[in-house]
């Protein structure tokens, strides 16, 4: 019978020490390799016990005491330097040397106790009344006595670091494993002096004390789910992230923190599982039960809660607290770049803006007494240099044009209005604009435009025309003789057209290497061949932004020294679907009338403008239609002439000093007993942007104009809005 139990226990030590392997070598990590150790060392200690199950000799029953040793002589010290790292309470390492040597000595007792009486005295054999096999029969010697009082020792100090880890620690169920260590450490504590005392009468209880605390030792790998990898992954992410995590009952009691919300709440660290958290501000945050941000020292912390719920039940509160300050230092420093970026862009913009109208006024003047001086002299010559200026003032005004695009674009403040257009004057305009440019270089301007394009579309024109009087204008620079050709086709779609637009040249091409660099700002591809054409480089990259939003792109096709082609399509809504006709056959009288002259000497106009210059050049454009002409070099000055005086059409600029044009307006408008009341007021002015033009109209001006002024445009707005009985002279 003693036979079966001995080896029942046996397979149970096998069981137990085989899964505890399996967990050691599953976590291994550094304290799971000395658990690992203990379990080799318990597997020899099982060998020797199964070996004196069946031993029916003196010499028999010896060696099998010999190999039991193996194991358990080394056993307490590796399980002592187990627990000392699992429950994380360093000992001397000479101290675990010093027991090591002790632990060989015992084993070299044991294997030579035939020839000294060091560690068995009077060796013998004995047999029990019922059991099967012999026992070991011998008296204590010295050595004896001292190694089972130092495993005494070492089993009391495994106890004690499990009893010390279970206290110190926060984790839950690292605390209840270090109980089950300490418990499997008393066990055989307890058993020893027992069979000391021969309280057993001579059976020993080593095995079986071996068994229970295995089994314990099981327990606990099973509590630390060694095959449960998402929890061992989960619970080293919760106590390493750098974010406090603290959990609490339904009670609000604690069950356990990390090593950071310890940090953040220092009286955490001696709490006891079920205390209650000691920290008033924490306590009253939880019982809130909402997300909230409080003022730790220096530092700014999220608090925020989750439930923990199993089985649909709520068993307690997860707590997260989670620093902040360094996020913070990062949006404001990113606040105050983004403010310093935004500071800059408004510096740039307005810088360019100002810049814009204060070159946009020079150039006015520069055009207007030009085209005076055009009207008025005789001389071939005179008119030659007339001519002259004036492109180069165009040249001027288009550069001034392109930077103030572009910076628009950059800015993010570009807009794309939607109006009504004639199709046919849209493009007329094109053709009058490089019409003069091609000439100038003996180029021959082809226009090849479908005749079933919609009478009226709906679409930014003013942007549409821009993209292809720079695509034409770049043809012409880039090509010395043949022609410059501009093709466009239309299909249907719904209440939409899609306009497909080509422009063609014989001109010097693009080299492929020099494709990518097209749409680069301030880009000028073969710059030493092209190096006395003019231009900023900004004519395209604006072209292809235009373009891009407008929801359209731009596509060049090119062979070098023969020609290019730029090309795109783009969506327009239809006004009026009717065909526009053949273009060359259209009468740019009827879609867009020009006016050579016109008389109205009862009509009575006032011009608002602080330069002088200016003023002088929208009176000399107006000279021959014999108007009744009043200037104004304020807006203070106006209000006076219109409070005394009925005019027709009042012309007002914006930029004025000490009370700009809007503000003339409105208080002209809020004044009831002004003659000037239903007056339209024009708005004069070198801002000629879209969104200029919105502003404008949306403070309630009844039309806009922009400097320099164009004569034929001043002239149909000045007949747009007088009366038509004023007119005694009509235009031809």
């Amino acid at each position: 019978m003693t036979t079966v139990i001995d080896v029942i226990q046996g397979i149970l030590v096998a069981i137990c020490a085989g899964y505890v392997i399996l967990f050691a070598v599953q976590k291994n990590d550094d304290y799971s390799k000395g658990l690992l150790i203990c379990s080799f060392l318990t597997f020899i200690q099982n060998a020797g016990y199964f070996l004196a199950c069946f031993a029916h000799s003196l010499d028999a029953e010896l060696n099998s005491v010999r190999i039991e040793y193996i194991g358990s002589a080394f056993f307490t010290t590796a399980f002592m330097i187990f627990c000392s790292g699992f429950c994380k309470v360093k000992l001397p390492k000479s101290f675990f040397a010093l027991m090591l040597l002790w632990d060989l000595f015992a084993v070299t007792c044991v294997w030579s106790c035939e020839f000294h009486e060091l560690f068995y005295k009077d060796l013998g054999v004995r047999i029990v009344d019922g059991s099967d096999h012999i026992f070991l029969k011998f008296k204590a010697g010295i050595v004896y006595l001292i190694h089972i009082g130092l495993v005494l020792i070492q089993l009391l100090i495994c106890a004690f670091l499990g009893f010390r880890g279970a206290y110190k620690n926060q984790n839950r169920r690292l605390r209840k494993t270090c109980l089950l260590i300490s418990i499997a450490s008393l066990i055989p504590f307890m058993m020893l002096p027992l069979q000391m005392a021969k309280l057993t009468g001579g059976y020993d209880l080593m095995p079986a004390s071996t068994v229970i605390g295995l089994t314990l030792l099981c327990v606990a790998a099973f509590r630390q789910r060694v095959f449960e990898v998402t929890g061992i992954a989960n619970e080293k992410l919760l106590f390493n992230m750098k974010e406090g995590v603290i959990v609490v009952d339904t009670d609000y009691k604690f069950i356990s923190a990390n090593d950071y919300a310890v940090q953040w709440f220092p009286t955490l660290k001696s709490l006891m599982m079920g205390q209650k958290l000691g920290n008033p501000q924490l306590e009253e945050i939880i019982r809130k039960g909402t997300d909230t941000e409080i003022v730790i020292g220096d530092n700014i912390c999220k608090i925020c809660m989750d439930d923990i719920v199993k089985r649909n039940k709520k068993i307690g509160i997860c707590i997260t607290v989670v620093d902040l300050t360094e996020e913070r230092k990062r949006l404001e420093e990113m606040e105050k770049l983004k403010e310093a970026a935004e500071k800059a862009s408004r510096a740039k913009t307005t810088f360019l803006a100002r810049m814009s109208h204060e070159i946009r006024t020079p150039i006015n003047a520069i055009i207007g007494m030009n085209e005076l001086i055009f009207r008025e002299t005789g001389e071939d010559s005179i008119r030659q240099y007339s001519a002259d200026i004036k492109t180069s003032a165009d040249s001027l005004l288009g550069i001034v044009n392109d930077i103030l695009d572009n910076s628009k674009i950059e800015s993010g403040k570009f807009t794309i209005a939607n109006v009504n257009y004639r199709t046919a004057a849209m493009i007329n305009d094109v053709y009058q604009m490089m019409l003069v440019k091609a000439d100038e270089k003996k180029l021959e301007l082809i226009f090849d435009v479908d005749e079933n394009l919609p009478r009226m579309c709906v679409g930014d024109d003013l942007r549409i025309k821009q993209v292809l009087i720079n695509l034409i204008n770049n043809a012409i620079k880039y090509t010395s003789e043949g022609y410059v050709k501009l093709k466009i086709r239309g299909t249907s779609k719904g209440d939409k057209v899609i306009l497909k637009v080509s422009v063609n040249d014989t001109g010097i091409g693009i080299r492929d290497e020099d494709k990518d660099a097209l749409f680069e700002e301030f880009g000028r591809i073969d710059e030493e061949k092209n190096r006395g054409i003019e231009g900023t480089g900004l004519g395209l990259p604006i072209t292809y932004q235009l373009l891009s939003i407008m929801g359209s792109n731009l596509n060049v096709y090119s062979e070098y020294g023969k020609g290019s082609m730029f090309y795109f399509e783009i969506e327009q809504g239809v006004a009026e679907p009717e065909p526009m006709g053949r273009f060359t056959e259209i009468n740019a009288n009827i879609e867009h009338k020009s006016y050579k002259s016109f008389m109205a000497p009862d009509a009575r106009i006032l011009v608002v403008d602080d330069n002088a210059i200016n003023r002088k050049v929208f009176v000399g454009l107006l000279k021959n239609t014999n108007m009744q002409m009043d200037e104004a070099d304020s807006g203070k000055k106006c209000i006076e002439l219109a409070k005394k005086r009925k005019y027709d059409i009042i012309f007002l600029d914006h930029l004025m000093p000490e009370i700009d044009g809007i503000e003339t307006f409105k208080i002209m408008r809020a004044d009831a007993d002004n003659v000037n009341i239903d007056t339209p007021i024009i708005m004069l002015t070198a801002n000629a942007s879209n969104e200029a033009r919105e502003q404008y109209l949306g403070e309630g001006f009844d039309d806009f104009i922009s400097k320099p002024i164009n004569f034929e445009e001043l002239e149909n707005i000045v007949l747009k809005y007088l009366d038509e009985s004023m007119i005694v002279t009509q235009p031809e």
